[in-house]
């Protein structure tokens, strides 16, 4: 796998490699009940991030839906927000268990010569 553009030694070397038929979730914009470019943006992308920020590279997501609830629980931003469901292939990038205020938050960082491009992955998720 390649990560063009990518700072130094990110993804880090104890992430792991992306597996057939691994489930993910990442929230979404507000109220919004489709997928698009814009909700697989990492922070470096919409300049949120500095340029050798690693986990800012990467797109935050979560391996279950427990992990999708307690999130909304906590973290006020995503009380409100939709949440698309993924189904990742191998060859997709690296992922690491990078957790803060859930324990199942995850960085994934998008190999560039990924196999498919993220947004096919991911589909709304009506109850969640």
């Amino acid at each position: 796998m390649e990560f063009n553009d990518y700072p130094d030694d990110c993804p880090p070397y104890d992430a792991r490699d992306t597996a057939n038929y691994e489930v993910m979730f990442r929230f979404l914009g507000k109220n919004r009940q489709e997928v698009t470019i814009d909700d697989l943006k990492s922070y470096y992308d919409m300049g949120r991030a500095d340029e050798d920020d690693c986990q800012g590279r990467g797109l935050s997501i979560y391996t279950s839906e427990e992990g999708v609830r307690k999130a909304r629980k906590q973290v006020k931003g995503f009380k409100n927000k939709c949440v698309a469901r993924g189904v990742l292939v191998e060859g997709m990038g690296r992922l690491k268990n990078t957790p803060g205020t859930v324990a199942n938050h995850h960085t994934w960082w998008v190999a560039s010569d990924a196999p498919r491009e993220p947004i096919t992955l991911f589909a709304y998720v009506d109850k969640l």
